[in-house]
Parts: structure tokens; sequence; C-alpha cells
């Protein structure tokens, strides 16, 4: 017997499968920028939250073109309506998913540090009252990010650790310069440039 209404059902088909792939579209996009350049995509935050929204209704209205799917062909059931289904309501735990790693994600500094003081070997460190947090050893014209957690508590927003107690600390040539964070970019993902005169700047 030949299925009625066809379109229904590519219509809700795609209602569960593009807010899967735009959502985790948009999601790794602002989590790859994090971890590889300590890029700060606000927008994408506001973008993905505003297609979080979008989407619940979307898929309300892809489950209730589904239901009249099924009931115009209830003589003539098939497995594309349960993969139809299937495909919508996998977007459930992939929200539970973003949302959890974005949540881990946003409760952490991230720091691009680009090396171009000549030295070979620069280690950067970063200390919270003289406790060792993270480090990373840059070559010269290099640059690495360096990423630790920010938020103790990230519903009640409670640090981890004091900001104006986190310190970048260089080591050269057995010397060593500490910079607090008070001198770096505001934000939890900065990028900056280390000079030979070991002045900062941020990466343009």
């Amino acid at each position: 017997m030949k299925a009625k209404a066809k379109f229904l059902l590519v219509i809700s088909f795609l209602t569960g499968i593009v807010p899967f792939i735009g959502g985790w579209g948009i999601f790794l996009t602002w989590l790859i920028g994090r971890y590889s350049n300590a890029s700060d995509f606000q927008s994408l935050e506001m973008l993905g939250f505003m297609w979080m929204i979008f989407c619940v209704y979307v898929a309300i209205g892809g489950l209730i073109l589904l239901l009249l799917y099924v009931v115009l062909n209830r003589r003539n059931l098939h497995k594309n309506m349960l993969i139809t289904l299937l495909v919508i309501l996998i977007n459930i735990p992939s929200v539970a998913i973003v949302l959890d790693w974005q949540k881990s994600a946003a409760g952490m500094f991230f720091i691009k540090i680009s090396n171009e003081t000549g030295i070979p070997d620069l280690s950067c460190a970063v200390l919270s009252n003289n406790e060792l947090i993270v480090a990373k050893r840059i070559d010269n014209h290099d640059s690495k990010v360096i990423y630790f957690k920010h938020y103790y508590d990230f519903i009640t927003f409670e640090p981890y650790v004091n900001n104006e107690g986190l310190t970048l600390v260089l080591n050269y040539n057995g010397k060593e310069k500490n910079i607090p964070f008070s001198n770096l970019p505001y934000g939890n993902c900065k990028q900056i440039v280390i000079h030979e005169d070991f002045t900062i700047t941020e990466e343009s």
C-alpha cells in the first residue's frame, strides 16, 4: 500500500536532524575556538541559546506532523516512522550533553600565549597563592593555549581562586618574571604576546 502524505514524514525528519546538526555545529565551533585559540565567541553563546529555544518549538511541530502522518498511514506502518521519531527525540540527550560540556568549558580560563622573546624554550606557569595550577613550555615564534578551572562552583560562580592572587610566571635562563592577572586583558579568554623586553600586549 502506498504511503499517504509522505512530505509530512520528510518534514518531521528534518525537524530532528537540522536542529541536531546545527546545534552541535554551533557548540563545537565555540568549544574548539576556546581550546585551540582561546577565542571567546560570545555571539555563538547567544546564538546557541536562541537556537535551542527555537528548536524546542520545531521539535514539537515535528512530533505533531509525525503523529498526523502515522494516523493517515495507520494501516501501513513502517520503520521509517520509528527512525524519524528517534531522530527527533535524540535531541533531548544531545542538549543535556551540550549544556554539561558548555558549563564545564565556560568555567575555565583560556590563555593563548605567543612567545616572541627570542628565547627558544620559555616556561610559562599559572600560580595561585604560590601553588602551581598549570604550566607549559613554548618555543620562540610559537604559541600555545593553557587552560584551567576558573570557578569552583558554577552555580554560585564562587571563584576557584582569587583572581587577584593569580599570577603568570615566566621562567627563562634561570630568571623569573611574575605578571599579575590584573595586568592581563579582561575576560575568561585571553590572547597575549610576550615580546623581547617581556612586555605584554594583546594579540591583534
